[in-house]
């Protein structure tokens, strides 16, 4: 029932504190075949994810569901921005494993041509992955995906074989 009115209330245009929203999914164990509107616990996870509470507070429980939202169920992120500040306070605080998270979404997500044209994302995503290892076999299965925008899997290829190699955070990437 709680995952009804959670979903309701998301459709609708009623205003709930992301404080609330956050203890209430902090205290449920949703998951993708729990939900109706799966568009719309995207959205929600989005916004509580890039709120100061939902950013403190938010389970890593649902940051694995925003990526099982985007894997495996085919939803998209076209249409947010990529908030590189997100993925900056992540770094900040050396909080990796939701930057994986983060990182694989938005490769997963954003457009292409956002993704091409970012040093900023590609740079952070070399970082993360000299700094978590465990996490290059995922970003070496992502950048095989066919449904990469032009050029992106080889972008993130190129990546994945600089942090198979340590290549320092500080040096440019080549081209």
């Amino acid at each position: 029932m709680s995952i009804c009115a959670i979903e309701r209330v998301q459709c609708s245009n009623l205003r709930v504190p992301v404080s609330e929203i956050v203890h209430l999914l902090n205290r449920l164990d949703v998951d993708v075949g729990d939900m109706g509107e799966k568009d719309e616990w995207l959205k929600l996870l989005v916004d509580v994810i890039h709120s100061p509470v939902g950013f403190e507070g938010l389970s890593i429980h649902y940051w694995h569901l925003l990526d099982k939202l985007v894997s495996a169920s085919g939803c998209s992120m076209t249409s947010a921005p990529c908030n590189t500040e997100l993925m900056r306070s992540l770094e900040e605080v050396e909080r990796w494993e939701e930057l994986e998270v983060w990182m694989a979404v938005a490769w997963q997500s954003f457009g292409g041509t956002f993704l091409l044209g970012s040093e900023e994302l590609q740079q952070v995503t070399l970082e993360l992955l000299l700094q978590r290892p465990s996490a290059l076999p995922r970003f070496e299965e992502l950048s095989n995906l066919r449904a990469f925008w032009m050029g992106q899997g080889a972008v993130l290829r190129r990546i994945c074989a600089q942090a198979r190699v340590g290549w320092l955070p500080s040096e440019p990437l080549p081209r």
